[in-house]
């Protein structure tokens, strides 16, 4: 477990924190004016982190807004928000290297694809944004992933693995702490 931490750490695919309050916001998949309310009625910056588990793609009709607006809050609030990967996005990368997963593709994507497709320069620096995400943020209490720590796997930060922190349907590993 500690030669996967130390490579995801120095990998960027795991953040750590110091103790601190959390705001942790699930799947939005495209629905933006959830999210951005959500966001703008609950989150307290000054006093929260803002962690998003992922999947701010597909299935709502606003998928980029919703990545447009994570940029924003990035770019407005660097070191209170922090945006992970998750099964949608890398669903995504992995069409763009021609390994296109088919339900993915049927659950909304070409709509998405259509819609980035329209500006090809923002559409690259999405891909470059996405490419780069972390897989989790873990504090001496919290282990925040987009579908957790499997109890069966052995290499939890590889994106392609099945029960990976982004792929991950089977029960969770005790790390002694919540996830």
């Amino acid at each position: 477990m500690t030669v996967n931490r130390n490579k995801a750490i120095q990998q960027g695919r795991l953040i750590e924190l110091s103790p601190q309050p959390l705001f942790i916001v699930g799947d939005v998949h495209g629905c933006y004016y959830t999210y951005r309310k959500l966001v703008e009625e609950h989150w307290d910056p000054d006093k929260e982190i803002l962690i998003q588990v992922g999947d701010l793609l597909n299935r709502g009709k606003h998928s980029t807004l919703c990545v447009n607006y994570s940029l924003e809050l990035k770019e407005k609030y660097p070191d209170r928000t922090f945006f992970l990967l998750g099964n949608h996005e890398y669903h995504l990368l992995s069409y763009l290297r021609g390994k296109p997963k088919y339900k993915w593709v049927r659950q909304g994507s070409a709509e998405l694809l259509k819609e980035l497709s329209r500006d090809p320069q923002r559409y690259a620096d999405y891909i470059h944004w996405i490419t780069h995400r972390p897989m989790a943020v873990e504090t001496d209490h919290v282990f925040v992933s987009h579908a957790g720590w499997s109890l069966h796997t052995i290499s939890p930060f590889k994106r392609s693995v099945d029960q990976s922190l982004i792929n991950n349907r089977a029960a969770l590993r005790d790390l002694g702490k919540v996830q």
